[in-house]
């Protein structure tokens, strides 16, 4: 009985952590915001004399400084959005393959990502967990 309940109490601090590494994946995205403004304003011709006469290249790097940050932006919010998910389906103990499959990729994301990712993969293989998954 304590060795089910210690194992509860883990895999809810894991949904935890998990809430928090989304957290910062959604603050790390919205980093993109600054480029995406730099890459608007080059774009925009705001800063130039005369924004009818703008260099072709001053107009690409801006379209560079805003679409890059855009990729990035999405990438970083699809993955925080992915790595909530797996939080919530952790804490309802839900989907124990599509956990394992997202606890693989946060690996990815040094360090904290990595730390979660390694810890959560060694508390979902074992039996226990997998038993509370399958109740």
């Amino acid at each position: 009985m304590t060795m089910n309940h210690s194992n509860s109490q883990t895999l809810d601090l894991l949904s935890i952590f998990h809430y928090v590494l989304a957290a910062l994946m959604y603050l790390k995205g919205a980093i993109a915001f600054i480029f995406m403004g730099i890459g608007s304003i080059a774009v925009t011709g705001v800063l130039a004399d005369q924004p009818d006469d703008m260099a072709p290249a001053l107009i690409a790097l801006g379209l560079i400084f805003f679409l890059a940050p855009m990729a990035f932006l999405a990438v970083s919010w699809i993955a925080g959005t992915l790595v909530l998910f797996a939080g919530r389906r952790i804490a309802k103990r839900t989907h124990l393959i599509y956990c394992q499959i997202i606890a693989g990729l946060e690996c990815i994301c040094f360090p904290f990502g990595t730390i979660l990712g390694i810890i959560t993969l060694m508390n979902l293989t074992k039996p226990e967990a997998k038993e509370s998954f399958q109740a």
